[in-house]
């Protein structure tokens, strides 16, 4: 293995999203302010939330998509200038045919590096509710191998809910997985929040723990932050297994800055687990076999 940094300052911005009062471009121009002061403070990655560049609606998918496009570029120039890699949040992503004419829309985050390039894309596999009628859902997943974390993947959102994607990219070696998403209280519905109004930010602090856990990794999750009336809770947080979560931020718009001492961690809970080695071992259980069979 490549030697890594020993401890990689990770940036999580809670942004906030107004819905239906903002534009990709302004949106753009209030993420650069904490990118920039993130930078200023050392961070080699700096990661927003899922639709960091606002919500679109089905008349304006077209134009939101082309304008989110616009500002990917602008994130690869700001990469560049201020040497850090970023994931923008998540973006609208018009997928494209062969000949260059219109499929359909993903739900797509991507990891810039400090030169501005885009090394890895992911289209959201796993779609929640209404993001149906908008999106498409992805099929694939990969990891990169980066200088200051090693083998990384991206999720988005939903897929938090799902051990498989967690697990898809542990099998190819992810030794860190980041994941934007776009989560309030209300998302439960009545009958959740009927039950316990804090419903969701007991999943969240709950699964995060244990997908990083259950799969020997490093979780980095980026949620939106706001006014609380609008039900934002924030919770961004970097988990480890061993530790749990390193930060946990409240529901307020703002930046976290970390260092991530987790290699050894790493690790150690591989030396004392097995998991990563069962899982790619010929004997594991869930490779298809039925229940009788185990």
């Amino acid at each position: 293995m490549t030697a890594l940094k020993p401890a990689p300052r990770v940036a999580l911005i809670q942004l906030y999203i107004p819905y239906g009062k903002t534009t990709p471009s302004s949106q753009f121009q209030r993420a650069a302010t904490f990118i920039r002061a993130a930078a200023a403070d050392h961070a080699d990655l700096v990661i927003l939330p899922e639709m960091a560049l606002g919500h679109p609606t089905p008349e304006t998918m077209a134009q939101y998509s082309r304008d989110c496009q616009a500002e990917l570029l602008n994130f690869q120039a700001l990469a560049k200038e201020l040497s850090v890699n970023i994931i923008p949040g998540s973006l609208c992503e018009d997928v494209l045919d062969a000949d260059g004419q219109h499929l359909h829309y993903s739900n797509t985050t991507y990891y810039i590096d400090r030169t501005g390039t885009t090394k890895l894309s992911y289209r959201k596999v796993n779609l929640w509710g209404d993001e149906r009628k908008a999106f498409t859902k992805g099929n694939t997943h990969e990891i990169i191998d980066t200088d200051e974390f090693g083998k990384l993947g991206l999720l988005i959102c939903w897929d938090l809910a799902f051990p498989e994607a967690f697990r898809a990219l542990a099998k190819l070696g992810a030794r860190v997985v980041v994941i934007p998403i776009l989560w309030k209280l209300a998302d439960c519905g009545p009958k959740g929040l009927a039950v316990n109004p804090d419903s969701e930010r007991i999943f969240i602090n709950s699964v995060l723990s244990a997908r990083a856990y259950e799969q020997n990794m490093c979780v980095i999750m980026c949620n939106t932050g706001g006014p609380a009336d609008e039900g934002h809770f924030g919770c961004s947080q970097i988990t480890l297994p061993f530790k749990g979560p390193l930060v946990k931020m409240n529901g307020d718009e703002g930046i976290s800055v970390t260092a991530i001492e987790f290699n050894t961690i790493i690790e150690d809970a591989e030396d004392v687990w097995n998991i990563r080695a069962d899982i790619n071992s010929p004997g594991w259980y869930n490779k298809g076999q039925s229940s009788t069979s185990l």
